[in-house]
């Protein structure tokens, strides 16, 4: 129940995911963030945080391990 980095949390549906997006109503300046797999550039969701809801958009059916 650690913050971890992006791609250690979503590690066990790697490559079976095209996009997370994160909201936060707080951040005035950014309230949407995202993490795109294959666009190294722009992302702005670095770490999965315990008790935050991500929205990810799934290629094909697959189980998130956690």
């Amino acid at each position: 129940m650690n913050p971890q980095p992006i791609t250690d949390a979503l590690s066990s549906i790697n490559g079976n995911y095209s996009i997370v997006w994160a909201y936060n109503s707080s951040d005035i300046a950014d309230q949407w963030k995202k993490f795109d797999p294959d666009a190294p550039f722009g992302n702005d969701l670095a770490v999965v945080e315990p008790g935050n809801g991500y929205w990810i958009m799934m290629i094909s059916e697959d189980v998130l391990q956690i």
